[in-house]
């Protein structure tokens, strides 16, 4: 499995949490648009930010809807003018954004989005994927 398969992967889990925890659709946190732009990341890059991922999650205990565990933010630096992810869903800052929504009805339902989707939640999210990518690779 590619690093742009994980990356993706990651994204799709998170989102179908996102919607089951506070009934909005996933495309609201993870459109396909945002697919096609993972997708396009060199090999490179999408092997940088898929460890720089892992270590957030694994080793600095990355949770809720933090920077640090957006592929988005660290494929352009944390540069809204020029991340794609902000073209689909609007500036994360922005209080019109998707991301916005998001974080203000997990806050909303939960006190706080790091409650919603605490670190074990990502590393459940890892531990299935490194499992799928084992099991593809057994084939």
């Amino acid at each position: 499995m590619s690093s742009q398969e994980k990356l993706i992967l990651f994204m799709q889990l998170k989102a179908k949490e996102i919607s089951k925890l506070i009934n909005v659709d996933e495309t609201l946190y993870f459109a396909p648009e945002d697919e096609v732009d993972l997708k396009k990341l060199s090999n490179e890059m999408a092997d940088l930010i898929w460890l720089d991922l892992e270590d957030a999650v694994m080793n600095r205990r990355a949770c809720g809807l933090d920077s640090d565990i957006c592929p988005f933010c660290m494929a352009y630096g944390h540069n809204c003018a020029v991340c794609t992810y902000a073209k689909v869903h609007g500036n994360c800052l922005s209080p019109f954004s998707d991301y916005t929504q998001v974080i203000n009805k997990l806050r909303r339902e939960f006190g706080d989005d790091t409650i919603a989707l605490p670190n074990s939640f990502y590393k459940d999210i890892l531990e299935q994927i490194n499992q799928k990518k084992e099991n593809n690779d057994a084939k």
